[in-house]
């Protein structure tokens, strides 16, 4: 089962359905920020980090109505606000497992009239949060945030100096209904960093000044090749039961090139501290390219042009197929760390491209990161869910890290899918 006999596979048209998949969620949730990423959606991030060099930034234009999060003190009433918020996101790949950057969101709050006051109204930056992201395990991924600007006045403010911490999950599960897809979780929490005067902003719900906890999940089916359909849950609450949220949305993304993306969604909220409806609009981009000193150490042989200062080497947009082609030959000579970088700046280009999550993991395989390679053999399998040969090397990686359970379960389903597969059966014989 070598890496070279297998290199830039195409998927067989064999059609099978693979793994079924029963998921079961107890939920105790508590209070949360909001989520600003487009990977998979509007609120729930991805798991899988920039590589270096790469910016990505986002924004949503999320109008949310009728939120209702607690009574007014004076007269008792209840409470309705309508809320617009505009989260922004730019993230930087300091290496192929580190990403860092900040999440701002600009709010108006248009609360109600008491009186010759209005409750909860007002405007600003809800949270400006830094944010660091580091993936240490195929596909779960650890991000942790500091607040550093704030207005607490606001429905969605909090503290300066807040700090959360979030888990960030990709299920490498396809369910068998014909297309790609993908499920993704969301998790984590906020701890309050500082002692807000809550008498003096004279709110009931002291939203952001408690400890919240909040949970997220996705589910992206790609019917077409730049389309998919999303579904999220989003909820939250708070130990005190202060504030609490949960909704359900849908939405579409396209794909507009293969570094922008749109999303637009309708979510309705069914708790207290929910909008009504919400409509939400996104826009995600990635931008940055490999330089050419980078070009070098992924294909070995070219030299810096003489025009272009060695000091500060000018960025150079590589096109998919010269990247392939840096790829292959790369891989051909066994170069297997230049050809994996390559395929890894294939995979921020074309992300619903399983060839390209097999080919990389092929790579690390045989520079022995089972781990990383599994986590790619993974992903293909989601997109590629179809191709016993993703499942051989699959189940090879996970036998040479000890689990000769997973290893024998991922030969088991070669079979179901090519009952004639000798290979499959004699590791099975053999793993006994």
């Amino acid at each position: 089962m070598s890496g070279e006999r297998t290199f830039f596979l195409s998927a067989p048209g064999r059609t099978v359905s693979a793994c079924f998949c029963v998921i079961v969620v107890s939920l105790s949730l508590v209070g949360a920020a909001f989520g600003t990423l487009l990977d998979h959606g509007i609120r729930v991030e991805g798991e899988r980090t920039l590589r270096p060099g790469m910016w990505r930034m986002s924004g949503v234009y999320s109008v949310e109505s009728r939120i209702r999060p607690g009574f007014e003190q004076v007269t008792g009433d209840v409470a309705d606000i309508d809320v617009i918020r505009l989260p922004i996101s730019l993230r930087y790949g300091f290496s192929s497992r580190w990403e860092m950057g900040a999440d701002m969101q600009i709010e108006q709050d248009k609360g109600m009239a008491y009186g010759p006051s209005r409750a909860y109204e007002g405007s600003g930056i809800s949270y400006l949060d830094a944010v660091f992201k580091y993936k240490c395990l195929p596909w779960t991924t650890f991000v942790g945030r500091v607040g550093v600007l704030s207005e607490d006045f606001l429905y969605g403010g909090g503290d300066v100096l807040d700090y959360g911490f979030d888990i960030l999950l990709t299920l490498p599960l396809n369910l068998p209904i014909g297309v790609p897809n993908l499920m993704h979780f969301n998790g984590g929490f906020r701890m309050k960093g500082g002692e807000p005067d809550i008498d003096r902003n004279g709110r009931p719900d002291i939203n952001g000044y408690t400890d919240p906890v909040h949970l997220g999940f996705s589910f992206v089916v790609s019917p077409w090749a730049r389309w998919a359909l999303v579904s999220e849950f989003f909820a939250r609450r708070s130990f005190y039961d202060l504030e609490e949220e949960a909704e359900i949305s849908f939405g579409v993304r396209h794909t507009y090139t293969d570094r922008t993306l749109m999303v637009g969604s309708v979510a309705h909220g069914f708790s207290r501290g929910s909008p009504s409806w919400a409509i939400r609009i996104g826009l995600q981009t990635v931008f940055g390219s490999l330089t050419e000193r980078q070009i070098v150490k992924a294909e070995g042989k070219i030299r810096i042009p003489k025009e272009i200062p060695e000091e500060a080497p000018a960025p150079l947009e590589i096109s998919v197929g010269r990247l392939t082609a840096i790829a292959e030959s790369a891989f051909q000579r066994q170069d297997y760390l230049a050809a994996a970088d390559a395929f890894s700046e294939l995979v921020s280009r074309l992300p619903s491209d399983g060839r390209i999550y097999f080919n990389l993991g092929v790579c690390y395989y045989n520079m022995k990161d089972y781990p990383r390679a599994e986590g790619d053999f993974l992903k293909a399998t989601t997109l590629l869910s179809g191709d016993p040969e993703i499942y051989l090397y699959l189940g090879h990686c996970q036998y040479l890290q000890g689990r000769t359970g997973d290893a024998r379960r991922s030969w088991e389903h070669v079979l179901e899918m090519d009952s004639s597969n000798e290979l499959a059966r004699f590791l099975l014989q053999s793993s006994q």
